[in-house]
């Protein structure tokens, strides 16, 4: 799982998650409140090459062949895996779409996963700590 610092913050009432060459929304509406730090994680599988725009964007550092796929590693330090050919090379700028639902967000004091509830925007819970 590529893990990250992140933040989240509310922008016209959407939760948004923004770090180094991420800027995704959470699926979440009609809520307020400060900037919040995280450590955020998203599996290189549900990272998605889009020609046209996307959440997350980079440029390509190096490209891994993996035989039917390939690891795409960006400069931010994030991964990707695409079937194979992704085509991308080395030093090109690309953009990736994420779903919301494939971002998950950890309290980076305590590795504990942060989960949403109306009451609370962001919440621990009893999940295993992030090593």
């Amino acid at each position: 799982m590529n893990l990250f610092p992140a933040v989240v913050t509310s922008t016209d009432g959407h939760l948004r998650l923004i770090a180094d060459g991420v800027d995704a929304a959470l699926d979440i509406t009609e809520v307020s409140g400060d900037a919040t730090a995280v450590v955020a994680g998203i599996r290189p599988e549900r990272l998605r090459i889009d020609d046209t725009s996307g959440d997350v964007r980079g440029r390509v550092r190096m490209v891994e062949n993996l035989g039917s796929e390939e690891l795409v590693h960006l400069e931010s330090g994030l991964c990707l895996r695409a079937a194979r050919p992704a085509g991308v090379r080395v030093g090109e700028d690309i953009a990736c779409r994420v779903d919301p639902s494939d971002i998950h967000l950890f309290d980076p004091d305590t590795g504990l996963r942060l989960t949403w509830q109306a009451s609370q925007p962001l919440s621990k819970t009893a999940a295993v700590p992030v090593p």
